[in-house]
């Protein structure tokens, strides 16, 4: 009787292990339901795990528990002037709502694509360009990353107001910006956050070039950090943005090293879990993560400057 109880019991977990739930919704205009296009499903790292049309403005994926992030993209010879948009109505994944799936699926994880202007018959000179690589470190150092996001926000504002994408040489423009405006260039790159960006200022009809970025997939400190005054080794940008976790993998402990004041640490599962948290927490500190099973960890640093999420990996 007991071996039986405990076969069944094993059956019900590997049931719920492979379960399948739903998730879905619409993706429209600000009037209209989107007749072309497709949805992207990503797990909360960055990885993509599924693609899929939109069907008379409406998507379904079946999805296994976990968190996700969902894009909704519109065919852009319909939509030439929609950004790809995640849920939560943002155009970039740092942004964009998680949707978490335990034991039930979610509907109603409806998408408006965020439209930005028409300036493609525009007398506006104003024009911005630049170059989206590879850094240093990995055997891709320096190559260009083709069809990468850029969109232009409004600074002050906030505003969403132009977007562009990286061509097969890691090359991005954008033409006819009108004067005076100001603009923070947005990269996005599912899972690899930015450290910093480029402002662009256009006053006079201007033409500002060599806003390039530099990506570092690296598991010491990924990230997506812009080239200042000619600068291409991402060590020396590093030096500028000095927080780092080593050694990463780790088996059961890490140490952080900061030239900023530490003010906490949060640990983060890939369910979105925080699973641990340090304060009062100083520079070349062991932080022991023993008691947490192997897997890969967001690590959320909060300093005097801001919030920074390293990515780590337990052995």
């Amino acid at each position: 009787m007991k071996k039986f109880f405990y076969i069944l019991v094993g059956v019900i977990y590997a049931h719920l292990g492979n379960a399948q739930y739903t998730i879905s919704g619409t993706v429209s205009d600000s009037t209209n339901a989107v007749s072309s296009g497709y949805v992207k499903l990503f797990l909360i790292d960055g990885t993509l795990v599924d693609s899929i049309g939109i069907f008379s403005g409406s998507y379904s994926f079946n999805v296994s528990p976990g968190v996700y992030y969902v894009a909704a993209y519109g065919d852009t010879n319909l939509y030439p002037n929609h950004l790809k948009t995640y849920y939560g109505q943002s155009p970039h994944w740092q942004t964009a709502n998680t949707i978490s799936i335990i034991t039930s699926g979610i509907s109603n994880v409806d998408i408006t694509l965020i439209e930005v202007p028409d300036w493609s018959g525009s007398n506006n000179k104003g024009f911005c360009s630049g170059v989206i690589t590879y850094g240093y470190g990995g055997n891709k150092a320096g190559d260009p990353i083709p069809g990468v996001d850029v969109i232009l926000e409004q600074v002050p504002g906030g505003i969403y107001k132009g977007k562009t994408r990286t061509n097969s040489q890691g090359e991005y423009k954008k033409s006819k910006l009108p004067n005076n405006s100001e603009y923070r260039l947005i990269v996005d790159i599912p899972g690899i956050p930015m450290d910093s960006s480029h402002t662009v200022s256009i006053l006079n009809n201007d033409s500002i070039f060599n806003l390039d970025f530099i990506v570092d997939t690296t598991q010491l400190s990924a990230g997506i950090y812009v080239v200042i005054n000619g600068l291409t080794n991402i060590e020396k940008l590093h030096a500028e943005h000095p927080v780092f976790i080593y050694p990463n993998p780790f088996r059961e402990e890490f140490f952080i090293n900061s030239n900023e004041e530490i003010i906490s640490i949060r640990v983060r599962n890939l369910n979105g879990e925080f699973v641990k948290n340090f304060s009062s927490v100083q520079s070349l500190q062991n932080i022991n993560l023993t008691t947490l099973p192997s897997g890969t960890y967001f690590i959320e640093i909060t300093t005097s400057q801001g919030i920074k999420t390293l990515k780590g990996i337990k052995r």
